[in-house]
């Protein structure tokens, strides 16, 4: 083993959560010494593209594959209605690494074994340290380490790559919705179509994650060729603590994603930026008021409108009647400025007065009673926290 060197950040994680970091670390200046450290297995690598907006791409100047026009939105495999906006498919890996290399700051590939007296020990070296970063995605390496409580709700999807050429219009990417758990994602390109399965749920397990019968994919590609199938996981439930004494969580480490249909890179990149301004002023915890005042409510409102609909038992959902999804998109077709902003991060997560409408009474008080649930076991975890460290 070689003999141990210093670095004030060392950031466990080369996805977007650590190069986004380094990214910006390194614009606002800071002075110490950063060191990326990565499994080099790519964890959340499976999903190879993100839909980003504009105002990501021309913050960071990120490459991407594609510009799309329009976003189509339905039900299975029927569009029910088209928002015109601009939207960049972005190649997830180029994007890490065109972060990092903005960053300037070496990244090595090697596993992370035990952190103890402010030394991280990996499989070949020794490494001591100011703060350290968790940035490893579902791996959750800290959480793991020092028994912390892990997100308990997930996206997981199989994405494909087929080989066909594309029928739809080439400047729409589309999303289709269903009445269960399942959504599905599909973006033509120039010679063939990227095609995603996804599913909400509590428990990652990939043998549930059937599409159905009248899907897009099962419909339009079943005898098409696969050429690519990866899977990945992202945790969508944040949990506490986003910082513990030099130890701070970013990205799918505590849950960084918001559990909307969301463009993927906008709160975490956000995020970043909070962190590394708090690591500046030598102070996480500023990280941890910042975020917690900007989106943890936003958050805690969209945990409680999917746990009010999905999760229940036969019989609690039945009780409840809520209305299809093709009534769900009738009234959302009327309001497309609203699904654009939860889209692209932006949307405020309550009911509109016309959704409000649609859906029974009942259903409108487990909204809220799931919403007190959900924030007194985040007051539970924060107690537990504080006294635990």
């Amino acid at each position: 083993m070689q003999k141990m060197k210093y670095y004030d950040v060392i950031i466990l994680g080369a996805g977007i959560a650590g190069c986004g970091l380094a990214y910006n670390l390194r614009k606002f200046g800071y002075s110490g010494s950063v060191l990326i450290i990565d499994d080099g297995k790519k964890n959340n690598l499976g999903y190879g593209h993100r839909i980003v907006s504009y105002e990501d791409v021309k913050e960071y100047n990120l490459p991407f594959s594609k510009k799309f026009k329009r976003l189509d939105v339905g039900m299975y495999n029927k569009v029910y209605f088209s928002i015109d906006y601009d939207f960049y498919f972005v190649n997830y890996a180029q994007a890490c690494e065109h972060l990092r290399e903005k960053s300037g700051y070496h990244l090595i590939e090697e596993k992370a074994k035990n952190v103890e007296n402010n030394i991280l020990i990996t499989e070949n070296n020794e490494y001591g340290l100011k703060y350290l970063i968790d940035c490893t995605g579902s791996s959750f390496f800290l959480r793991k380490k020092f028994g912390l409580p892990i997100p308990d709700i997930y996206w997981i999807v199989k994405t494909r790559k087929i080989q066909a050429k594309p029928t739809m219009d080439y400047d729409s990417f589309s999303f289709f919705f269903s009445n269960g758990d399942y959504f599905e994602d599909v973006y033509p390109m120039e010679n063939e179509i990227i095609q995603g399965d996804w599913l909400y749920t509590r428990h990652v397990d990939f043998s549930k994650l059937s599409a159905p019968v009248n899907s897009f994919m099962n419909t339009y590609l079943n005898e098409a060729k696969v050429t690519e199938e990866k899977t990945a996981v992202f945790p969508v439930s944040p949990v506490m603590p986003l910082v513990s004494r030099n130890y701070a969580f970013l990205g799918d480490s505590f849950g960084n994603a918001l559990p909307s249909v969301g463009t993927g890179f906008t709160v975490i990149l956000d995020s970043s930026v909070m962190l590394a301004e708090a690591i500046i002023k030598k102070d996480l915890y500023q990280y941890k008021k910042k975020w917690t005042k900007k989106y943890l409510e936003k958050y805690l409102k969209i945990i409680a409108l999917k746990e009010n609909t999905h999760f229940n038992h036969p019989i609690v959902a039945k009780m409840k009647k809520y209305p299809s999804i093709e009534k769900i998109l009738s009234v959302v077709k009327d309001n497309p400025e609203q699904f654009l902003a939860m889209v692209t991060d932006n949307g405020d997560p309550n009911f509109t007065k016309k959704m409000r409408n649609i859906y029974p009474r009942q259903v409108i008080l487990w909204q809220i009673f799931h919403y007190l649930a959900i924030k007194f076991k985040y007051l539970q975890n924060h107690i537990q926290n504080r006294q635990m460290f």
